[in-house]
C-alpha cells in the first residue's frame, strides 16, 4: 500500500505539472498498477455494500477520494431499477479522457453514466470543469449542473436559497444517492483536503440542501462523504465528523412517512 501511494504521488507530477509523459514506461506501469489495486478495492466495497443492503441497511461510505464511491454505486445501480445522484463538490467528475488512473475523482460520474438505472445526475457547487465535461453535461438531458458562481449570482440578485435548492433537486427521482465531497464547502472547513479552491457552500447551506431532499419526500439510499483530510488535521476532522453524523441521521429518516 505504501509503495502504491508513493507511485501515485510521483505520477501525479505528470497530470499536474507536466513533469512526465503518459507514454513514459514508469508512468504507464504505475497507472496500470494503480488501476489494478483500485479494481480490487471497488470489488471488495461492492461485496461489503451488498452484504449490508441484503440486511435492509442503508450504506454510507466515509473516507477516500470521491472515486472510492464507485463500488457502492455499482451495488445500488444493480439493486434499484431507477435512482438519481446528487453530487456536492467542486469538480464535475465527467472527464472520461482524464490521462491518469481509469477511476479517479475526475472520471467517477463518467463511469456512472453507464448505469441504465441512473435517471438523473445533479451536480451542485461546481467550481472546476474541463470543456469536455461541460460538453458532456450539455449533451445529456438527465445531467443538471449548478455552478457555484451561478448560485452566488442568484443569491446576490435576491433569490432565496430555498428556491435555488428547489431547482437543484428538481428532477431527481424518488431514490437518491448523495455524493458529498468536502471540497463542496468553503476551504475553511477542509483546509488540508487534497483539492481546495475559493468559493463553495457554507456547511449549513449544504446540509439545508440535503434536508430539502427529505422535504420533497425523497429517499436517500446511500451516501459517500469523501475528501476529508486524515489524522493530524483537527479542523478537517471536526467538519467531517459533524457531516458524517448529520448525513447519517438524515439518511436514516429519509423516505419515512409520518
Amino acid at each position: 500500500c505504501r509503495q502504491l501511494l508513493e507511485k501515485t504521488a510521483s505520477v501525479t507530477l505528470f497530470a499536474e505539472n507536466g513533469k512526465a509523459s503518459p507514454k513514459d514506461g514508469y508512468v504507464q506501469t504505475s497507472f496500470e498498477e494503480i488501476d489494478k489495486e483500485i479494481a480490487v478495492l471497488q470489488k471488495w466495497l461492492k461485496q461489503e455494500a451488498n452484504a449490508l443492503l441484503d440486511q435492509k441497511k442503508r450504506v454510507g461510505l466515509i473516507g477516500g477520494d470521491s472515486s472510492a464511491q464507485l463500488g457502492l454505486l455499482q451495488a445500488l445501480a444493480e439493486r434499484y431499477t431507477e435512482f438519481g445522484i446528487l453530487h456536492l463538490g467542486a469538480r464535475m467528475g465527467l472527464n472520461a479522457s482524464w490521462p491518469g488512473p481509469a477511476c479517479s475523482p475526475e472520471t467517477l460520474f463518467a463511469h456512472a453514466l453507464h448505469f441504465d438505472s441512473l435517471k438523473q445526475l445533479s451536480l451542485a457547487g461546481i467550481r472546476c470543469a474541463f470543456p469536455q465535461e461541460e460538453k458532456t453535461a450539455h449533451s445529456r438531458e438527465h445531467i443538471s449542473v449548478f455552478h457555484d458562481h451561478d448560485i452566488r449570482r442568484r443569491l446576490y440578485r435576491g433569490h432565496a436559497f430555498s428556491q435555488i435548492c428547489g431547482d437543484i433537486i428538481r428532477g431527481l427521482p424518488d431514490r437518491v444517492y448523495l455524493s458529498f465531497d468536502i471540497d463542496a464547502l468553503k476551504p475553511q472547513y477542509g483546509p488540508n483536503a487534497s483539492h481546495t479552491m475559493p468559493g463553495g457552500f457554507e456547511i449549513e447551506e449544504a446540509l439545508y440542501l440535503v434536508k430539502r431532499l427529505l422535504d420533497a419526500e425523497l429517499e436517500i439510499i446511500g451516501f459517500g462523504l469523501c475528501g476529508v483530510a486524515g489524522l493530524g488535521h483537527a479542523r478537517d476532522g471536526q467538519a467531517g465528523a459533524l457531516l458524517a453524523y448529520r448525513l447519517g441521521n438524515l439518511m436514516g429518516v429519509s423516505g419515512l412517512v409520518e
